[in-house]
């Protein structure tokens, strides 16, 4: 398992802390290439669901790993704030990201949006992940992409 986080979270492993500052670091250019990223990343997404307030987890399949694992790291990277772990699970990987700050949770269900494919919807196939309620956000985006 390759964890890139700081703190307790879940599984035990380091998370952000809440006294991280929620900023985004990646200039103008660089948010839109990562925006990119994820949607590319996004066409292969096999479901996704949240995983406790601020938190959400997503499915893909193993083949993209390596795709996966390079995104995540650019976000840990721009955005500390974040808690992001991959796990790899026999042909899937599971990828997942929350926040420990509340004031993130919208930056949080922005990703989780990013990562939900048309077959999250409510409709004929799809899984219904996406019409779950929001991830308990409570305040206005703080920024990030």
């Amino acid at each position: 398992m390759v964890e890139m986080n700081h703190g307790p979270n879940s599984s035990g492993h380091p998370m952000a802390g809440e006294d991280v500052p929620i900023a985004c670091s990646l200039s103008a250019t660089a948010a839109a290439g990562q925006v990119a990223a994820w949607a590319q990343l996004a066409g292969s997404c096999l479901e996704v669901a949240p995983d406790g307030p601020g938190r959400f987890r997503a499915r893909f399949p193993a083949v993209v790993e390596a795709d996966l694992r390079a995104v995540a790291e650019v976000e840990q990277a721009c955005c500390p704030f974040l808690d992001i772990d991959i796990t790899a699970e026999g042909e899937q990987v599971v990828l997942t990201i929350g926040a420990a700050n509340p004031d993130a949770y919208p930056i949080v269900e922005t990703l989780r949006g990013a990562v939900a494919t048309s077959r999250c919807g409510p409709g004929p196939g799809g899984c219904g992940c996406c019409s779950e309620p929001a991830l308990q956000a409570t305040t206005e985006p703080a920024g990030g992409h």
